[in-house]
């Protein structure tokens, strides 16, 4: 009941968060709660491709030297290492070992490597290794104008340092946090910046409803022939139902047991 309390009390004093915590209210009893995850997977596994296919799909330029291009190995020891080190008190319903996942960074960091891309917009960012990985590539590239990602806050945590722990000061120069829910998030994101992003990648709320919000969001802040990835797209059919609605081109790529999504702008 307390921690209820201290909840409630957390969206309360937050305005900013006000219409997140209405969105959340709606979900519980509201709206109706749909179990996609069979056919998702279902999706995901009968358009799978591999890296060097589901790039030469969407028309990007790939062969087999450029997929030995990787993050350096230090790098990454050195973020698993701080990791380690700290002190990071998390609300004790967040999964700490989700949050310490690296999605598939390399794939985020040839992409942005090799692409035209220079502006790029992420939700979801938790320890930072997808943020490294576009940082990384970008710092490699002449004009890159950097990176803007959106975070929002755990309720009721007892530690604000975690967001984008492992990512070097080096490569914060040309990086931009926003601590706010999506929705509000990529709004205030696009409204900023008079500049179309070349690459969006999605990586926070997993349900059906917060793709549906956050794909559309993201994709109006797109320019033509910008690239939209989506994590865990195999939690449901959001991304499926949003690539037809777009009849635009995509693709699917495996990484273990998790699927992205690529999807080009028109």
């Amino acid at each position: 009941m307390f921690y209820k309390f201290k909840i409630i009390l957390w969206y309360l004093l937050r305005p900013l968060f006000w219409e997140h915590s209405l969105e959340l209210l709606k979900r519980k009893y509201i709206y109706i709660k749909k179990d996609e995850s069979k056919q998702g997977l279902d999706w995901a596994k009968k358009n799978s491709n591999s890296l060097l296919n589901g790039f030469k799909k969407i028309g990007i330029n790939c062969n087999q030297d450029i997929l030995k291009l990787d993050i350096n190995k230090e790098l990454i020891d050195n973020g698993d290492k701080l990791i380690k080190s700290s002190l990071i008190n998390i609300d004790p319903s967040v999964d700490s070992q989700k949050l310490a996942g690296k999605a598939y960074i390399k794939l985020l960091y040839i992409l942005t490597l090799i692409t035209d891309t220079k502006f790029v917009i992420e939700t979801g960012v938790g320890y930072g290794w997808s943020s490294l990985a576009i940082l990384l590539a970008l710092s490699k590239k002449n004009q890159a104008k950097g990176l803007v990602s959106i975070d929002m806050p755990y309720p009721s945590s007892k530690s604000i340092g975690y967001v984008g722990k492992v990512i070097p000061d080096y490569l914060k120069q040309k990086w931009t946090l926003i601590s706010l829910p999506d929705k509000p998030g990529i709004r205030v994101s696009i409204k900023k910046n008079l500049e179309k992003f070349d690459l969006a990648h999605y990586d926070s709320d997993k349900s059906i409803r917060g793709k549906e919000y956050g794909y559309e969001l993201l994709w109006k802040g797109l320019r033509k022939g910008g690239i939209l990835i989506s994590d865990d797209i195999e939690d449901n059919l959001s991304f499926c139902r949003f690539i037809k609605k777009k009849e635009a081109k995509f693709t699917v790529i495996k990484k273990d047991k998790k699927y992205i999504g690529l999807v080009i702008k028109k």
